[in-house]
């Protein structure tokens, strides 16, 4: 029973920041941007929250002697005997880079609520942080290479975003596309 529940808690540490820019992202579709308090509370609540679930995680594992957290979700879709499996997996090596995730990006929206203060994409910001977290933690926490690669793209293309932000600038813009460069070849 008690493994049942640390799967939840390891499928809502990897979801919730996607689910969050998915929402963020159809009210943003919708014309819907919000105050600025409001989206800097949502992500610091959020990323509290998370921190206390990837503790739990943590002190679960290590109180237990449980060596790793295995999450199935099914398959993506079956070629012949091949399929796409959708995996997650936590465990002490990937542990810590799942915690180091969750406590920089929420020091990073803590921050950014502060120093993004009227800028007028400071909900792009936002949107594109939680995204990165996404990515992230997809990436951290792949069960299959499949996920991996997928982690890997989206960290890619919204670090590009993020060095980019400043668009209106020349140096940051330059920078950005010789990140997106180096992603390529790399």
């Amino acid at each position: 029973m008690e493994f049942f529940k640390l799967n939840q808690v390891l499928l809502l540490l990897v979801a919730t920041p996607g689910i969050l820019f998915v929402c963020l992202a159809a009210a943003w579709i919708l014309g819907f941007q919000g105050r600025e308090r409001w989206l800097s509370r949502i992500t610091g609540y959020t990323f509290f929250g998370l921190t206390i679930g990837a503790g739990f995680l943590v002190w679960r594992m290590v109180a237990g002697g449980i060596p790793s957290v295995r999450i199935d979700l099914g398959k993506w879709f079956e070629v012949g005997d091949y399929g796409f499996p959708v995996a997650l997996v936590v465990d002490r090596l990937s542990m810590p880079l799942v915690v180091l995730t969750i406590l920089l990006v929420g020091l990073v929206g803590n921050f950014s609520s502060r120093y993004l203060h009227r800028d007028p994409g400071h909900f792009r910001f936002f949107l594109l942080m939680h995204l990165y977290a996404f990515g992230s933690l997809l990436l951290f926490t792949a069960g299959s290479l499949d996920l991996l690669i997928a982690g890997w793209e989206l960290v890619g293309i919204t670090s590009v975003l993020l060095i980019g932000f400043f668009h209106y600038r020349r140096e940051p813009v330059q920078n950005a596309e010789r990140v997106f460069g180096t992603y390529r070849i790399a």
